[in-house]
């Protein structure tokens, strides 16, 4: 099971053909440090150039070889490592590109520290030394943290199930339902087109895919099932059910509830259940019992300003009723309406103090600002800063709303301190450098974050218009940099499935193309009990955006 040797035998280093170039860059890492080791240049390929008769291999990612195939078996959905499958045959990876861009990284860390056994023991017993080996002796595959270890449905693992999805309305749905499943129980569930497979023994059904446990709701009168959804439980069958995007959501959510707030390991058909949409006028959930914290973020728009909207973004201010209230795109416009208006309410806007390399910035022309009820919070520090993919291409106040505030509030009544920090990522209209400008973003926020750390010792919480979707470059720099999502980590979540990003005044739907703005914190000093986005008719009248709300308590 002996892989490599200092001076021995050249490991080839293999990656999928048409791999993400990240993965690309990993192998080529990874094959300039077993390159070093044996002292001799080693080049990585990609799977369709590995020979008939290979030698020693090392496989980057899921390539061809059976190998990729028995090794990715064993990793659950957010795992990632690597393990000696086969006599010299090492694989390497993880699920996604960024968790075998990880497992890449790690292997190469290992090799450059001179980590790994120097000698082996051979059959005789005795030791052969001057070479470095890795063995299966030496898997160091890390291995993720699940809330729940094993699910069945009706006695049938969840592993075996497919998730089939209706085209038009329901691959969103699924998309955010095999998101769930994995980083509940480490389940990687395959998706399906329904109009492309023919039926399975077990599948998760998604939307009116045209099987049978679906037929009878499907076969109603759209009107009399257009805000009405079910979760259907059978052998061999789970269905989420709803006329639009947004009833699915509701279905999905009621399948979050019965994966995380039961602690069942066992879904049967007596777990079938039905509801309908709530109102237009949906209301703002009441804060847990134990939360002795709210703090919400949301988008204004600052295009098509009027009073009326104005006004009704007020309203919505009152219903979340936070003890921090962070707002991105506020223009002039917007803070000489809501400014005098918030402090009427209670609310103190925290002052824009600058980098020093922006010079002053008033009050008025901080678009991403923070208020706070004095009465409860006392500010103890701030700042202000713009972000460098816009301060390279300056255009006006379209500039100075990508930017982020942050503040160190002191709870009165404890003496607990956290530290919050309002938002805005850059938008472009070219996605590829729209891309690249909102990672940079985020390695600039998660740089304030790591200051912030180290000067105040204390929780932070990071809420606004990211501009990105869950699981996207820019959002991935947040979840790999040590910030938790309370969309999936905090112990109630509701409407999470809602985008909160929606034409103005129109009902918001479901899809994770939609889910934009986003609530991250980290894990020590700061117990996140509720996480909910807020749509109510005010919300959808007052702005493009829902609100998001974070109930927590400092510990």
């Amino acid at each position: 099971m002996d892989l490599l040797s200092a001076g021995g035998e050249v490991c080839g280093v293999y990656y999928p053909a048409g791999a993400e170039p990240d993965v690309v860059s990993a192998a080529q890492q990874l094959a300039a440090s077993v390159g070093a080791l044996c002292g001799q240049s080693v080049s990585p390929e990609s799977d369709d150039r590995i020979p008939a008769q290979p030698g020693a291999m090392i496989l980057v990612g899921w390539t061809c070889r059976p190998e990729s195939g028995e090794f990715y078996a064993t990793l659950g959905y957010s795992d990632y490592g690597h393990a000696v499958v086969a006599p010299n045959v090492l694989c390497v990876g993880g699920h996604s590109a960024s968790n075998t861009v990880k497992a890449a990284k790690s292997l190469s860390g290992l090799l450059n520290a001179g980590s790994l056994p120097t000698e082996k023991l051979l059959a005789d017993g005795s030791r052969e030394r001057g070479g470095v080996y890795l063995s299966s002796e030496q898997d160091a595959r890390v291995e993720a943290s699940y809330p729940i270890e094993a699910l069945t449905v009706e006695g049938q693992p969840l592993s075996d199930f497919v998730l089939v999805y209706e085209p038009e309305q329901g691959r969103a749905v699924a998309e955010q339902m095999q998101h769930l499943v994995g980083i509940s129980t480490g389940v990687c569930l395959p998706l399906k087109n329904a109009a492309e497979t023919p039926e399975a023994a077990f599948e998760i059904l998604v939307g009116n895919t045209g099987r049978e446990l679906t037929a009878g709701f499907y076969a109603q009168s759209y009107h009399l099932n257009y805000n009405q959804y079910q979760l259907l439980i059978a052998p061999g069958k789970l269905a989420l059910v709803g006329a639009s995007e947004v009833s699915l959501g509701y279905a999905l959510d009621a399948f979050s509830a019965l994966l995380t707030g039961s602690g069942s390991r066992t879904l049967n058909a007596s777990d079938s259940l039905s509801g309908s949409l709530p109102g237009s006028a949906w209301s703002v959930s009441d804060r847990p019992d134990t939360s002795d914290l709210r703090v919400a973020s949301n988008n204004v728009y600052f295009y098509e300003y009027t009073l009326t909207r104005a006004a009704q973004l007020l309203e919505s201010c009152i219903y979340l009723d936070a003890d921090v209230l962070l707002l991105q795109e506020m223009s002039v416009d917007w803070h000489l309406y809501l400014d005098a208006a918030l402090s009427e309410i209670g609310y103190t806007q925290v002052p824009t103090k600058a980098n020093p390399e922006l010079g002053e910035v008033p009050d008025r022309l901080n678009y991403t600002p923070i208020y706070y009820r004095a009465e409860k919070l006392t500010l103890v520090e701030c700042g202000y800063d713009q972000f460098e993919s816009v301060k390279a291409r300056p255009d006006g106040d379209l500039s100075s709303s990508k930017s982020y505030t942050w503040a160190l509030f002191e709870e009165q009544a404890t003496g607990k301190r956290f530290v919050a920090i309002s938002t805005h990522y850059t938008w472009y209209g070219d996605p590829v450098q729209a891309n690249s400008f909102r990672v940079a973003d985020a390695q600039e926020i998660m740089a304030a974050v790591e200051g912030l750390e180290r000067q105040y010792a204390c929780p932070i919480i990071v809420m606004g218009d990211l501009n990105c979707t869950v699981n996207s470059d820019p959002y991935n720099v947040m979840a790999e940099g040590g910030l938790l999502d309370a969309r999936y980590h905090a112990d109630r979540r509701e409407n999470i499935n809602i985008s909160t990003w929606h034409e103005l005044g129109q009902q918001a739907g479901n899809g994770s193309g939609g889910i934009l703005d986003h609530c991250f914190f980290s894990g020590e000093g700061l117990h996140a009990k509720l996480f909910q986005v807020v749509h109510n008719s005010y919300a959808v009248q007052s702005s493009d955006h829902l609100p998001i709300v974070l109930d927590a308590s400092l510990e």
